[in-house]
């Protein structure tokens, strides 16, 4: 079949130059989930040797393009078999993370931006995109699929270059999640939906078919007497539709699963895609992980991981949530230089016989600002993140501030390393040795 010549033209397209990106990405450290929470503050080190086991979940800090590219270069080609992106929407807002720390007496509020989604015009905004979507068709494998999340800003335009790049024929659906929430429109009507374009790589892809329960009026009807005898309701229920109205938006402060993150998705949402377009063991991968939700759900659903994001306080929400649901161990690395503070943590810590006490120093540290902290040993400069201790979910409120590490002697060699991680995305550290 001929293929069409219909292409979306704008006056920088053909001028684009992008660097040739990058040469390595730093790996910063190693984790090893073992969240520790209120009333756990007291662990012993075991054996080890499980730190030997190689690590094949990844979560980068970098610039999307730079590290796509990087992946391309580096054994990654053909490699995902599911891709999913949430781009900036062309929005022209800025967003930001209002949260509360401290105890209801000493509450205070901490706006945290993000990013920002604004741009000179319509071509900058499609040059920032249109290098990543060509990258995404190359990493993908051949039963790959790509998900790509926008809203009515500009989707209509990413339609049409994803047409170009992967050929119409590769399209599979366009996706409307509906949801629900106020709204300030007088002069239209309320926009309260998204768009999910999805794209494969070849036409024999990877699919998954989902289901959706049957409507009580359907269950107590049963078989129509149009349909006839030979038509049984499926047991699995009806096959899903491209028209998504059962998962709601994050929109209560106080919902579980509110990180207090702009742009947050809810985990069915991502769930229903991942669960769809990959198997278990595939590949995952998202370039503008925000939260996180991606690599989460990819973890509980048995599959493997790369995620990457720019974004300090999108680093170190990704790294929390992570840690709080067990992950896998997992890589944090970096393309590019630290752009938040670094300084030095004021803690307290003492041997007694076989064991070490490590505590935040209170009069000098404030604790209520510190998301999580860990403590770990570093090994050929790459620091391996042994024990986190973090906020429980049900009281936010406190964060454990010391603990006890027994049969010390297994690491009493090694170089102790304390990092405590501020609500502002910046980082405080203190060595043992």
């Amino acid at each position: 079949m001929k293929r069409d010549s219909v292409k979306l033209v704008w006056d920088s397209k053909n001028k684009l130059v992008k660097a040739n990106g990058i040469n390595n990405i730093e790996l910063m450290a190693e984790v090893y989930p073992w969240a520790l929470k209120e009333g756990s503050d007291s662990v012993e080190i075991k054996d080890l040797q499980y730190q030997l086991a190689p690590i094949n979940r990844r979560l980068i800090q970098g610039d999307n393009y730079n590290v796509m590219q990087f992946l391309l270069e580096n054994g990654y080609s053909e490699k995902f078999d599911l891709i999913y992106l949430d781009p900036p929407y062309y929005s022209e807002t800025n967003y930001n993370s209002k949260i509360k720390i401290g105890h209801k007496d000493k509450e205070r509020s901490i706006t945290r931006p993000i990013f920002k989604d604004s741009w000179d015009n319509l071509d900058a905004y499609l040059d920032y995109l249109y290098p990543i979507l060509t990258l995404s068709k190359e990493l993908l494998s051949k039963e790959g699929n790509l998900f790509v999340h926008l809203d009515w800003h500009a989707s209509h335009y990413i339609k049409v270059i994803l047409d170009e790049i992967f050929s119409k024929e590769r399209f599979i659906n366009q996706i409307v999640w509906c949801y629900g929430g106020g709204s300030g429109a007088k002069r239209y009507f309320h926009r309260k939906h998204d768009i999910i374009l999805w794209y494969s790589k070849s036409n024999d892809y990877i699919f998954n078919p989902q289901y959706r329960p049957y409507t009580e009026k359907t269950l107590d009807r049963g078989l129509t007497k149009v349909k006839g005898n030979k038509y049984v309701l499926n047991e699995k229920g009806a096959l899903m539709q491209d028209w998504w109205t059962d998962i709601n938006k994050i929109l209560s402060p106080t919902a579980y699963e509110n990180l207090k993150f702009p742009t947050q998705k809810p985990m069915a949402l991502v769930q229903r895609i991942i669960k769809a377009g990959s198997n278990e063991n595939s590949l995952v991968g998202d370039f503008f992980c925000g939260s996180g939700t991606t690599a989460q759900v990819a973890e509980n659903l048995n599959r493997f991981w790369v995620v990457c994001d720019n974004n300090n306080i999108a680093v170190q929400t990704t790294q929390n949530r992570l840690i709080e649901s067990n992950s896998h161990p997992f890589t944090i690395e970096t393309t590019m230089p630290w752009s938040g503070e670094f300084n030095s943590l004021n803690i307290n810590w003492k041997y007694d016989d076989n064991n070490l006490m490590v505590s935040l120093d209170s009069k000098k540290t404030d604790i209520d600002m510190l998301n999580f902290w860990e403590i770990g040993i570093k090994e050929q400069d790459v620091f391996k993140s042994m024990f986190q201790l973090i906020r429980p979910k049900e009281n936010l409120t406190y964060l454990p501030d010391k603990i006890v590490l027994k049969n010390i002697e297994l690491i009493r060699d090694k170089k102790i390393i304390v990092n405590a991680y501020d609500y502002l995305g910046n980082i405080k550290q203190a060595s043992l040795g």
